[in-house]
């Protein structure tokens, strides 16, 4: 019901429209709503939308929206007055069968009387006439064939069903199609504009490169380390980070739950301690008895960690690259 409170466990779905009133490091997966790629960060006093998915810390919200009132309903109801809409093909297609039917059943009355009166005069002999069969019979056989094989039916179904089809196979595939004169016009689109680059993309981040500044570290120790502190963490970088360690470090299996703390004793992994997570910003903790800062710029300015120039230089040209 509105007003009550729900509390939304890491990888469930959100029940209602509502507020978030208690959490942190909340991350939640609007792409079916936004077509965003990454989940948006949540904190208290944000609104979060129902069906979307928690992929990140549970959290305490208030439901606001319930029922058809939510927004999920109200873009179901959205398909479904698309599906119930005319195109304007179809009122073409309706003033032809305007005419078009009465014409047909007057074609129809014809050739039944055609034949009627060829039968009864004599024109065809009655052996044409099947067995049990009178000439009035046979000649309307002929009628209703007219009207069976002219009538407008076609005119009739063929746009509303293309409609319905056409919206409701939109809809699966995460496109939301307003009204039949749009899915009509876009026959004629020839240019696509995206408004976001997260529309494009499979939805979840990747590690594409990594480099280490230090040459007294060994490539093993370094991913070893860093899975250990991002193991303590549900951001979708830290899965992304762990799903490559487990790729560099030749480890099989599913990369998707590599954050739990099973996962990372298969790993073999270091212990992380003294976890302290920042939201925005990254985390801090105890890695082998050394402390790992795990996160953005910020993150490292406020922890007083100097940054070497190259590393900087290095930074920058991530950046320009349109990377994380």
């Amino acid at each position: 019901h509105r007003g009550d409170l729900l509390k939304v466990l890491p990888g469930s779905r959100i029940a209602a429209d509502e507020v978030m009133t208690e959490g942190s490091n909340a991350h939640v997966d609007e792409s079916m709503i936004t077509g965003e790629s990454l989940p948006v960060n949540k904190k208290a006093g944000d609104f979060v939308v129902g069906g979307t998915l928690n992929s990140g810390s549970a959290f305490v919200m208030r439901a606001l929206r319930v029922g058809a009132d939510a927004s999920l309903s109200q873009i179901v109801k959205l398909v479904e007055n698309a599906q119930l809409a005319k195109a304007p093909i179809q009122a073409v297609a309706d003033r032809i069968s305007s005419v078009f039917v009465p014409f047909v059943v007057l074609l129809s009355m014809t050739t039944w009387f055609a034949w009627y009166v060829a039968g009864a005069a004599g024109y065809f002999p009655d052996s044409w006439v099947p067995a049990g069969e009178t000439k009035m019979i046979f000649a309307m056989m002929f009628g209703i064939a007219v009207l069976v094989t002219a009538c407008p039916c076609a005119l009739g179904l063929a746009t509303p069903t293309a409609v319905m089809v056409g919206t409701g196979v939109g809809a699966s595939n995460g496109i939301l199609i307003k009204g039949a004169d749009g899915l009509e016009r876009a026959g004629n689109v020839s240019i696509l504009a995206f408004d976001k680059t997260g529309t494009l993309t499979v939805g979840n981040p990747t590690v594409v490169d990594f480099k280490i500044f230090q040459s007294n570290i060994k490539k093993d120790q370094f991913l070893r380390t860093v899975a250990a502190a991002e193991s303590q963490s549900e951001h979708p970088l830290a899965r992304a980070i762990m799903k490559f360690v487990r790729a560099q470090l030749g480890l099989i299996g599913d990369a998707d739950d590599a954050t739990d703390s099973r996962s990372s004793q298969r790993m073999n992994l270091p212990e992380a301690s003294e976890v302290d997570i920042i939201p925005g910003e990254g985390l801090r903790c105890l890695v082998g008895g050394v402390t790992v800062a795990v996160g953005n710029k910020k993150l490292l300015d406020d922890a007083e960690i100097s940054i070497p120039k190259d590393l900087l230089t290095y930074v920058g040209q991530v950046q320009r690259d349109a990377r994380t």
